[in-house]
Protein backbone atom coordinates (compact mmCIF):
# COMPACT_ATOMS: atom_id res chain seq x y z
CA UNK A 1 0.00 0.00 0.00
CA UNK A 2 1.23 3.60 -0.93
CA UNK A 3 2.09 6.04 1.63
CA UNK A 4 -0.81 8.09 0.28
CA UNK A 5 -3.20 5.05 0.68
CA UNK A 6 -2.59 4.42 4.02
CA UNK A 7 -2.32 7.90 5.03
CA UNK A 8 -6.36 8.18 2.98
CA UNK A 9 -7.37 5.29 5.05
CA UNK A 10 -6.07 6.29 8.32
CA UNK A 11 -7.62 9.67 7.57
CA UNK A 12 -11.02 7.89 7.00
CA UNK A 13 -10.80 5.90 10.50
CA UNK A 14 -10.16 9.10 12.03
CA UNK A 15 -13.71 10.23 10.06
CA UNK A 16 -15.38 7.25 11.35
CA UNK A 17 -14.29 8.48 15.07
CA UNK A 18 -15.14 11.82 14.71
CA UNK A 19 -18.90 10.79 12.76
CA UNK A 20 -19.45 8.65 15.79
CA UNK A 21 -18.45 11.51 18.17
CA UNK A 22 -20.62 14.09 16.00
CA UNK A 23 -23.72 12.29 15.98
CA UNK A 24 -23.79 12.12 20.19
CA UNK A 25 -22.70 15.70 20.43
CA UNK A 26 -22.57 17.79 17.25
CA UNK A 27 -24.22 17.72 14.02
CA UNK A 28 -21.80 17.80 11.75
CA UNK A 29 -17.94 16.92 11.28
CA UNK A 30 -15.27 19.41 12.20
CA UNK A 31 -12.61 19.04 9.72
CA UNK A 32 -9.81 20.94 11.82
CA UNK A 33 -10.06 18.02 14.64
CA UNK A 34 -9.87 15.21 11.75
CA UNK A 35 -7.28 17.01 10.19
CA UNK A 36 -5.28 17.54 14.11
CA UNK A 37 -6.12 14.15 15.11
CA UNK A 38 -4.55 12.62 11.82
CA UNK A 39 -1.58 15.14 11.25
CA UNK A 40 -2.53 16.51 7.96
CA UNK A 41 -3.71 19.98 7.41
CA UNK A 42 -7.39 20.62 6.62
CA UNK A 43 -6.29 21.58 2.67
CA UNK A 44 -5.02 18.13 2.69
CA UNK A 45 -8.80 16.42 3.62
CA UNK A 46 -10.44 19.28 1.02
CA UNK A 47 -8.16 18.19 -1.78
CA UNK A 48 -8.58 14.04 -1.30
CA UNK A 49 -11.71 14.15 0.89
CA UNK A 50 -13.77 16.67 -0.39
CA UNK A 51 -15.02 20.24 0.98
CA UNK A 52 -19.05 19.66 2.30
CA UNK A 53 -19.55 16.78 4.85
CA UNK A 54 -21.58 14.55 2.17
CA UNK A 55 -18.45 14.73 -0.20
CA UNK A 56 -16.30 13.26 2.87
CA UNK A 57 -18.47 10.54 3.59
CA UNK A 58 -18.56 9.70 -0.36
CA UNK A 59 -15.11 9.71 -0.19
CA UNK A 60 -14.66 7.24 3.04
CA UNK A 61 -16.96 4.86 1.45
CA UNK A 62 -15.05 4.91 -1.54
CA UNK A 63 -11.86 3.87 0.98
CA UNK A 64 -13.66 1.17 3.47
CA UNK A 65 -16.63 -0.40 1.40
CA UNK A 66 -13.90 -2.51 -0.53
CA UNK A 67 -12.04 -3.06 2.43
CA UNK A 68 -15.29 -4.67 4.23
CA UNK A 69 -16.15 -6.48 1.20
CA UNK A 70 -13.33 -8.01 0.88
CA UNK A 71 -12.40 -8.75 4.23
CA UNK A 72 -11.12 -12.73 4.10
CA UNK A 73 -10.53 -14.00 0.72
CA UNK A 74 -13.06 -16.01 -0.63
CA UNK A 75 -11.28 -17.25 -3.88
CA UNK A 76 -10.38 -20.53 -4.50
CA UNK A 77 -9.80 -22.86 -6.89
CA UNK A 78 -12.02 -25.55 -6.02
CA UNK A 79 -15.36 -26.05 -4.51
CA UNK A 80 -13.54 -26.87 -1.42
CA UNK A 81 -11.31 -24.62 -1.12
CA UNK A 82 -13.71 -21.83 -2.26
CA UNK A 83 -16.08 -22.95 0.63
CA UNK A 84 -13.46 -23.23 3.49
CA UNK A 85 -11.87 -19.56 2.44
CA UNK A 86 -15.73 -18.00 2.46
CA UNK A 87 -15.79 -19.65 5.93
CA UNK A 88 -12.51 -18.36 7.16
CA UNK A 89 -13.46 -14.95 5.53
CA UNK A 90 -16.99 -14.61 7.24
CA UNK A 91 -15.15 -15.61 10.46
CA UNK A 92 -12.37 -12.78 9.85
CA UNK A 93 -15.30 -10.72 8.76
CA UNK A 94 -17.18 -11.27 12.45
CA UNK A 95 -14.12 -11.06 14.15
CA UNK A 96 -13.52 -6.98 12.37
CA UNK A 97 -17.25 -6.33 13.59
CA UNK A 98 -15.84 -7.14 17.20
CA UNK A 99 -12.35 -5.08 17.03
CA UNK A 100 -14.09 -1.86 14.73
CA UNK A 101 -17.93 -1.79 15.03
CA UNK A 102 -17.63 2.25 14.29
CA UNK A 103 -16.17 0.21 10.49
CA UNK A 104 -19.79 -1.73 10.40
CA UNK A 105 -21.53 1.06 11.97
CA UNK A 106 -21.35 3.62 9.67
CA UNK A 107 -21.53 1.45 6.52
CA UNK A 108 -24.61 -0.25 7.34
CA UNK A 109 -26.13 3.08 8.05
CA UNK A 110 -25.21 4.70 5.41
CA UNK A 111 -26.32 2.12 3.12
CA UNK A 112 -30.33 2.35 4.17
CA UNK A 113 -29.81 6.03 5.03
CA UNK A 114 -29.58 9.07 1.81
CA UNK A 115 -30.10 7.35 -1.68
CA UNK A 116 -26.96 9.05 -2.73
CA UNK A 117 -24.75 6.62 0.22
CA UNK A 118 -27.34 4.08 -0.83
CA UNK A 119 -26.19 4.22 -4.60
CA UNK A 120 -22.58 4.65 -4.05
CA UNK A 121 -22.11 1.52 -1.43
CA UNK A 122 -24.16 -0.28 -4.13
CA UNK A 123 -22.30 0.23 -6.66
CA UNK A 124 -19.26 -0.70 -4.89
CA UNK A 125 -21.12 -4.31 -4.03
CA UNK A 126 -22.32 -4.54 -7.27
CA UNK A 127 -18.57 -4.26 -8.86
CA UNK A 128 -16.99 -7.01 -6.30
CA UNK A 129 -19.96 -8.93 -6.82
CA UNK A 130 -19.27 -8.57 -10.90
CA UNK A 131 -15.92 -8.29 -11.33
CA UNK A 132 -14.46 -10.61 -8.39
CA UNK A 133 -16.52 -13.24 -6.79
CA UNK A 134 -19.25 -13.98 -10.03
CA UNK A 135 -15.60 -14.97 -11.95
CA UNK A 136 -14.58 -16.99 -9.29
CA UNK A 137 -17.74 -19.23 -9.01
CA UNK A 138 -17.65 -19.20 -13.03
CA UNK A 139 -13.92 -21.34 -12.67
CA UNK A 140 -14.57 -22.87 -9.21
CA UNK A 141 -17.73 -24.40 -9.80
CA UNK A 142 -17.93 -23.95 -13.51
CA UNK A 143 -21.24 -22.04 -13.49
CA UNK A 144 -22.50 -19.86 -16.62
CA UNK A 145 -22.29 -16.37 -15.84
CA UNK A 146 -25.88 -15.71 -15.09
CA UNK A 147 -26.00 -18.26 -12.37
CA UNK A 148 -22.48 -17.65 -11.00
CA UNK A 149 -23.83 -14.39 -10.39
CA UNK A 150 -27.51 -15.15 -9.02
CA UNK A 151 -24.70 -16.97 -6.05
CA UNK A 152 -22.42 -14.47 -6.28
CA UNK A 153 -25.50 -12.02 -4.78
CA UNK A 154 -27.09 -15.09 -2.64
CA UNK A 155 -23.31 -15.11 -0.75
CA UNK A 156 -23.04 -11.20 -0.48
CA UNK A 157 -26.56 -11.18 0.76
CA UNK A 158 -25.75 -14.17 3.71
CA UNK A 159 -22.32 -12.51 4.25
CA UNK A 160 -23.56 -8.79 5.18
CA UNK A 161 -26.67 -10.09 6.31
CA UNK A 162 -24.71 -12.15 9.32
CA UNK A 163 -22.34 -9.32 9.67
CA UNK A 164 -25.59 -7.03 9.96
CA UNK A 165 -27.16 -9.64 12.48
CA UNK A 166 -23.58 -9.67 14.23
CA UNK A 167 -23.28 -6.18 15.03
CA UNK A 168 -26.85 -5.44 16.11
CA UNK A 169 -27.11 -8.57 18.54
CA UNK A 170 -26.65 -9.14 22.19
CA UNK A 171 -25.40 -12.60 21.61
CA UNK A 172 -22.18 -12.55 20.68
CA UNK A 173 -21.25 -15.91 22.26
CA UNK A 174 -19.01 -18.20 20.99
CA UNK A 175 -21.92 -21.33 20.77
CA UNK A 176 -24.18 -18.65 18.91
CA UNK A 177 -20.74 -17.67 16.20
CA UNK A 178 -20.25 -21.70 15.49
CA UNK A 179 -23.71 -22.12 14.74
CA UNK A 180 -24.00 -19.86 12.15
CA UNK A 181 -20.93 -20.32 10.37
CA UNK A 182 -22.10 -24.49 10.52
CA UNK A 183 -25.00 -23.80 8.88
CA UNK A 184 -23.49 -21.29 6.13
CA UNK A 185 -20.51 -23.80 5.71
CA UNK A 186 -23.20 -26.13 4.96
CA UNK A 187 -24.88 -23.94 2.60
CA UNK A 188 -21.51 -22.85 0.85
CA UNK A 189 -20.95 -27.18 0.30
CA UNK A 190 -24.30 -27.01 -1.80
CA UNK A 191 -23.88 -24.52 -4.56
Amino acid sequence: MSEKAEKMEAVAFAILRADARARRTQPKLNVSQIASACGVSRAWIYKYFGSTQDEIIEAVIDILAPLILTAGSDEGSSPGEWSRRLTKGLEESLDEVENYPEIFEFYFRHRIGSSRFQNRIAFHENAYVENTVRPQLQRAFDLTPTRAREVAETIMTLRLGLIFRWLTTKDRAPETRRRHLTVLKTLFKHI
